[in-house]
């Protein structure tokens, strides 16, 4: 129930070097984020704006029911139901925002010149300049096009679209999955599991969801983090190279693992100019050797062939992977 746009090419090969780092990431740095995820803690703001004209009393049911979930994922929230004129604000809307806070802004879908309503989509997800979401925008009328429930408000479920479109903005890099509260289309079965409080976020992403948010509050030492050297043979584009290494943030952040990325130096004379990523690797440091495609003896491109890693040291730890960029 969220849009997101993304470059292709970017993500194609984010995609394809975070494959590579799954299978490398072997290290120590990678080996404890379960006991950070879940040792987690932190507690989350949420700034309700209600541009749709639903009732105070609609809204305070929505929160408490999105409370409730978060709250069964082990996330403690705190709820401000902001007015939508600016002379009515409270103090505390007009605040500027914390790392630890996020906004959700209900509206009445906007209408094509036809006189049709928009993108199906419930709702809209909004990143900053650091790849954190921040605010989401949900679509009231999608209540209309909901299934009736018996025992299950129309408020209530207003509270688990709401709880929806706060997993996007918690849950890096992920898009819908195919069940629980996250599924991309809120069918009659998953209403009924709603009305007996089944509905709810997997086990692993109420572990991520506990992660991001003692992040953002500040409440845990930074996650365990690896450093890639990257050696750009292929002279892949700058840009292309930071929706890449975007991607792998996301993916790698996932599983509880931080990244530092080093641009290496490729050829002596840059070398004798910065001479970065000469030293002896640490457990925690990885290479990564981005590589034109080659063709294979019998004149093939290899298009199966997308990269490989290596082993070194005690025939456990990856600390080498080359990639194949086109």
């Amino acid at each position: 129930m969220v849009s997101r746009v993304s470059g292709t090419r970017g993500w194609w090969l984010g995609t394809l070097i975070g494959l590579g780092f799954l299978i490398v990431t072997t290290s120590g740095a990678a080996q404890e984020p379960s006991k950070q995820l879940q040792a987690a803690q932190g507690k989350l703001t949420v700034r309700i704006f209600d541009y749709a004209g639903i009732s105070h009393r609609t809204l305070q049911t929505a929160s408490a029911e999105a409370a409730a979930i978060l709250g069964k994922a082990g996330v403690e929230s705190e709820w401000q139901l902001c007015a939508a004129t600016q002379g009515q604000m409270s103090k505390a809307c007009n605040e500027p925002m914390r790392p630890d806070e996020l906004t959700v802004r209900i509206v009445h879908r906007p209408k094509q010149r036809n006189g049709a309503l928009g993108s199906t989509e419930c709702g809209a997800a909004v990143e900053n300049a650091q790849g954190l979401g921040v605010y989401s925008t949900l679509y009231a009328d999608c209540l209309d096009t909901m299934p009736s429930v018996d025992g299950l408000l129309p408020s209530a479920m207003l509270g688990y679209l709401i709880a929806h479109e706060i997993g996007h903005l918690l849950l890096p890099g992920t898009d819908h999955a195919s069940d629980g509260i996250m599924c991309p289309r809120m069918r009659e079965g998953d209403w009924n599991l709603a009305r007996v409080g089944a509905l709810t976020f997997t086990p692993r992403q109420a572990a991520i969801l506990r992660a991001e948010v003692a992040a953002r509050a500040g409440d845990v030492e930074p996650r365990a983090k690896i450093t890639i050297w990257v050696y750009n043979y292929a002279r892949v584009p700058g840009r292309t190279l930071a929706q890449a290494e975007k991607e792998i943030d996301r993916k790698l952040t996932e599983i509880g693992v931080g990244t530092d990325w080093v641009e290496c130096p490729l050829s002596a004379a840059e070398i004798e100019v910065h001479p970065s990523c000469q030293q002896r690797m640490a457990p925690t440091e990885l290479a990564l050797v981005i590589l034109p495609r080659f063709k294979a003896p019998d004149g093939r491109g290899g298009d199966t062939y997308f990269g490989s890693a290596q082993v070194f040291t005690n025939g456990q730890l990856g600390h080498y992977a080359s990639v194949l960029s086109h």
